[in-house]
């Protein structure tokens, strides 16, 4: 009974959101396009300047290096555990396989719940606001993951509950799983000094 009523909510929440925006309006759809992946193209682009402010500090410092591999590592765990527990959770539909609903954008028909991009954003934010001194990082993340959420939701892909979920679940994996990963054991494994060596033959 209880599952069932905030199935009921959930869809409820998700038919008052999308209510309000149109689907037939051009720049509305191109706004939710642009913003249901942002957070994501973001971090890529964080990674990137992190590993080069790091290079071209002086005496490169490898342990600016070895933290842009811990976030990378970390959020890329909480995700592989994602497609793990998205394989032996119950199958939740999209929107759009039980509903009249069209989705805004492409996407794999595959389970709903938990939501990928919640993981993501959840696990993004939690390793930045844990490993880099500066949390602005962090919070500039939270400020871009929020309206990516809201644009799976508006999008027709996701019920609200899948994106909450799912943000909690990854920020819940990263709290558990950086503290083996950043290491200072782990941080003398081949998974940080092949990449540096890699780097730094190509000085990087």
């Amino acid at each position: 009974m209880l599952l069932e009523t905030l199935q009921s909510a959930d869809v409820a929440a998700l038919n008052a959101l999308r209510s309000l925006i149109d689907p037939n309006s051009g720049w509305q759809v191109a706004l939710v396009r642009f913003f249901s992946d942002v957070e994501v193209l973001v971090t890529a682009i964080l990674l990137v300047v992190l590993w080069l402010d790091a290079r071209f500090r002086k005496g490169n410092d490898e342990g600016r290096k070895k933290d842009a591999l811990a976030f990378f590592y970390a959020v890329m765990a909480a995700f592989a555990l994602y497609w793990i527990l998205n394989f032996g959770l119950p199958a939740r539909p999209r929107p759009e396989s039980v509903s009249a609903l069209r989705p805004l954008i492409d996407h794999l028909p595959d389970n709903s719940f938990p939501s990928g991009h919640g993981i993501f954003a959840g696990a993004s934010f939690m390793a930045a606001h844990l490993l880099f001194q500066d949390k602005a990082l962090a919070y500039g993340l939270l400020s871009l993951g929020i309206p990516m959420l809201l644009a799976r939701v508006l999008a027709g892909v996701h019920y609200p509950g899948d994106v909450i979920f799912g943000f909690f679940l990854g920020a819940i994996l990263v709290k558990c799983l950086l503290p083996r990963i950043n290491s200072s054991r782990s941080r003398r494994s081949p998974a940080y000094v092949i990449p540096l060596r890699i780097a730094s033959f190509f000085r990087l």
